[in-house]
């Protein structure tokens, strides 16, 4: 008996010799078809991919190559925004800090074209012994000191109206009726446009010096003014 089991590729040729071969040694009817037995080579298969499935398979891993670098991004983003976010914080308290202190130590008020009060710090109300809402939209000369010049005042008008600084010496009135000395520097406020929008004052209390200057220029039993060497 021929050897019916070959060692090997299986083809189509090589299926179709070993049933003659069954045929011939009767182990199969002589009349028996073989068209019934479906056989595949595994080796002969089409194994090439359809085109539309690789592009498929290749667009999917393009999409999450591309998702996951934006993810990446979108957390360097994330972290470069709340770093930043962190230091803007920061800075905002370190200048409200200075500006509270500002605030408490320095005099200063700013008024609008028609000399009327838009800010006035806390200095400001204590030595003028008006509360910052008492002050606000009233007008400037509220501190105005009957003993003071109007030639003063319109010097120092005519001087910021036309955008330049003014400095001197001004007495107040307090709202008890009081007077202290400033010695104010005046500054027109400008917009983007370098249009004068208001006027902004920082002074300075000299009231302990004019009360020395008084002092020492008059006699201390008579109260009378010395005579000038």
């Amino acid at each position: 008996m021929p050897n019916l089991v070959e060692v090997g590729h299986l083809n189509a040729d090589r299926f179709v010799r070993i049933a003659e071969i069954y045929r011939t040694e009767t182990m199969v009817p002589p009349d028996a078809e073989l068209g019934h037995i479906v056989y595949s080579d595994y080796l002969n298969i089409d194994s090439e991919i359809p085109q539309w499935v690789v592009w498929l398979v290749s667009g999917s891993i393009l999409l999450l190559l591309v998702a996951f670098g934006l993810v990446l991004v979108v957390r360097q983003l994330r972290a470069l925004v709340e770093k930043r976010a962190d230091e803007l914080k920061q800075a905002h308290n370190k200048l409200q800090r200075y500006i509270d202190i500002l605030d408490r130590y320095i005099i200063t008020s700013s008024t609008d074209l028609n000399g009327r009060f838009t800010y006035a710090s806390e200095a400001f109300s204590q030595i003028s012994k008006y509360s910052t809402q008492e002050l606000l939209t009233q007008p400037h000369n509220i501190i105005r000191h009957p003993d003071m010049s109007d030639k003063v005042y319109s010097e120092m008008w005519r001087a910021i109206e036309q955008g330049n600084s003014w400095c001197g010496e001004i007495l107040n009135r307090a709202k008890d009726g009081s007077g202290y000395w400033v010695e104010a520097n005046v500054e027109a406020d400008l917009n983007e446009h370098g249009e004068i929008i208001g006027y902004t004052a920082i002074q300075q209390n000299i009231t302990d010096k004019k009360q020395i200057e008084e002092l020492s220029s008059t006699d201390y039993l008579t109260g009378l003014y010395n005579r000038k060497k």
